[in-house]
């Protein structure tokens, strides 16, 4: 009930008295609310930011000319018809209204500043309430010695708090933390303990610093490092394939602490120094020059993540509840959740499918151009067609209707509207603001191409772009067309030049008359993961020569242990002459075993519906040992 008082309350028990900060961690669905803080029975509270001033009621809808509602305006009915740094305080006609001359009981809408919130704590919106969590800003708090009381609570006339599940206290004296410690430290000398007085046997401190500084030397000057660091850098910066000249410049600077360009010079001195590497990168000419771009292999593909942050940084995204609001860091993450964005484009912060991260940065396209001319393309490697339709489609949806769920957009729902496409972006948590100049659509245009595109976006596009977008009925409508076609272009995906090749791509309206000829084709499925192929395809009954216990005594059995190969008993056995005896010529094995968390495979090999194919590899086209280790552009015998 709203006249009920609820809370968490916790006792804490500190040896040192003294100023403490107090945070939780939480998760919220919508709109922010407050928690009443008591200390030892005492409420924590803070000074509102404004004087508190009288209501203004407009009606149920207010003219257009009353927006953007101010401070203790009304009736709002979401955040976006306030101003900045206000939001919509949904009143369940108990609430109080902060910073506003009216009490509970009236049930209507006004938009108010958050930080007139007088209560200990301020909680803003996370998205939802048990998987998106945040943590509050710090409040300062006085414990006494020994026990203490901390209560969070409801206050009268709310109804729900936040979902807290931690209470974070910091302050603690360094007196009262334990020393660090990690368990299983590695060691780097002999275990053979130190009997002498003296301690300089072989077991003493000084050994093992000696080593443990050793090794970290060996690593950090070895010569591959430079070159290493210098080609992943490179690549991150826009240019999959660094010419080795243009490695080597880097690696110089890397080992020798210091890069000049002009009259300017970099670096430190020192070997390792990151500021002369990174001057090196992006002041060497294959970076600044305009010449290089003519080079087919100049340049890369955008990664996915980087093409939505250049669209919603470009065109200046804006969240419904301004970035002007003075509140904790999480209500803007909030603003622009991207939900579940990996799994729509591939990619996403903190979202590793591996520990090799989204991409490798040694691969080459399995097909087209880039394998014959065996360009290195990293991010090629999750552009797959269900992830270049989904980012087209969430691109899409951010231009014609905000940030939310319309038509697989990357968020959620917001709560209320329908998918419009009128340019009010009312179902949205924002949207892009940018406005081109220009005095005419092409100049309006350029500019566009200009940021989303670093200005390479040819001709021959723009006149198309104008073409097809110059009939619109009105020019917020022009926009949208102009950046939905601009973000579709190569220009916008790649950092390198971009030339038509003149070639028809119209579809072919002939059909070829039907072959009688038996057809099949193999299906690749490249899987990511690990698969420990010996254990899930193993040689059963074989003769003359027995496969299998060669199997056991290659992966460890032997008197003292049973190895990590695979039992019978823990076999499905198949046979390989399934409904043909001609399928197991030259095959010492009549049978063999799959894993027997398999039962499905053994199932669908019984009917002929799958087959093995051992010691291919990962071969994009017919190789021998003598040109596999050049025409392979995946690395055979790597772990990744």
């Amino acid at each position: 009930d709203y006249d009920l008082e609820s809370y968490l309350e916790w006792n804490v028990a500190v040896n040192t008295p003294g100023t403490y900060k107090l945070s939780f961690r939480y998760a919220l669905d919508s709109h922010p609310r407050p928690l009443s803080i008591f200390v030892n029975s005492v409420e924590v509270t803070k000074e509102a930011a404004n004087p508190t001033i009288p209501v203004v009621y407009y009606g149920g809808s207010p003219s257009a000319d009353k927006f953007p509602l101010q401070r203790c305006e009304g009736d709002c009915d979401n955040d976006n018809h306030c101003a900045d740094g206000l939001f919509c305080k949904q009143n369940n006609a108990l609430e109080e209204n902060p910073g506003c001359e009216i009490g509970s009981g009236n049930g209507r809408d006004y938009c108010v500043d958050p930080l007139d919130y007088t209560h200990g704590v301020l909680f803003y919106p996370t998205g939802g309430w048990s998987s998106d969590w945040l943590n509050t800003d710090p409040i300062e708090i006085y414990l006494a010695a020994g026990q203490n009381t901390i209560r969070a609570q409801v206050p009268v006339g709310y109804k729900d708090g936040p979902n807290i599940d931690h209470m974070k206290l910091e302050g603690i004296t360094a007196e009262l933390l334990q020393p660090a410690s990690f368990r299983n430290p590695p060691h780097f000398m002999s275990l053979i303990p130190d009997y002498s007085p003296y301690g300089v046997g072989e077991m003493n401190l000084r050994d093992a610093l000696y080593e443990t500084d050793a090794v970290l030397d060996h690593y950090f000057y070895q010569d591959n490092v430079a070159p290493f660091l210098c080609t992943r850098m490179i690549q991150r910066f826009g240019m999959s394939n660094p010419s080795p000249r243009y490695v080597e410049a880097c690696s110089t600077a890397f080992k020798s602490g210091t890069y000049s360009s002009g009259s300017a010079s970099f670096g430190s001195g020192e070997y390792g120094s990151l500021e002369a590497m990174v001057a090196a990168i992006v002041l060497d000419n294959e970076a600044t020059s305009s010449s290089v771009s003519m080079d087919p292999g100049h340049g890369s593909v955008k990664e996915p993540i980087l093409k939505v942050l250049a669209l919603m940084r470009s065109m200046e995204y804006q969240t419904k509840i301004p970035d002007t609001l003075q509140g904790p860091p999480m209500h803007n993450d909030y603003q622009v959740k991207l939900w579940y964005i990996h799994e729509k484009i591939g990619q996403g912060p903190y979202e590793f499918p591996t520990v090799f991260s989204f991409f490798l940065p040694e691969y080459i396209p399995d097909n087209g151009p880039a394998l014959a001319a065996k360009y290195i393309s990293p991010e090629t490697m999750i552009l797959t067609m269900p992830n270049t339709v989904s980012l087209l489609n969430g691109m899409f949806s951010l231009i014609k209707y905000g940030l939310g769920d319309c038509n697989n957009g990357f968020s959620r729902y917001p709560g209320y509207s329908g998918c419009n496409d009128d340019g009010k972006y009312e179902r949205s948590f924002g949207r892009l603001s940018y406005e081109p100049m220009g005095e005419n659509l092409s100049q309006k245009i350029a500019d566009l191409a200009l940021l989303l595109t670093a200005g390479r976006l040819s001709g021959q596009n723009q006149a198309t772009i104008e073409q097809t977008c110059g009939t619109e009925p009105n020019e917020a409508s022009i926009l949208r067309c102009a950046q939905q076609l601009i973000i579709t272009t190569a220009e916008f995906h790649t950092t390198n030049r971009v030339e038509r090749n003149g070639e028809d791509r119209s579809a072919e309206t002939s059909v070829s008359d039907a072959s009688n000829e038996p057809y099949k084709a193999i299906v690749y499925f490249y899987l990511g993961g690990g698969l420990d192929s010996y254990n899930m395809l193993v040689p059963y009954t074989c003769s003359p020569i027995d496969v299998y216990e060669k199997y056991r005594t290659v992966r460890g059995k032997n008197d003292l242990s049973e190895g990590i190969g695979l039992p019978k008993t823990r076999l499905l056995e198949i046979t390989t002459n399934v409904g043909d005896p001609s399928n197991h010529l030259g095959q010492p094995c009549s049978s063999f075993g799959i894993h027997e968390n398999l039962p499905t495979i053994k199932t669908l090999y019984d009917h002929r519906q799958v087959n093995f194919i051992a010691n291919a590899g990962l071969l994009a086209k017919s190789v021998d040992v003598s040109n596999y280790n050049d025409e392979t552009p995946v690395q055979l015998f790597a772990h990744n």
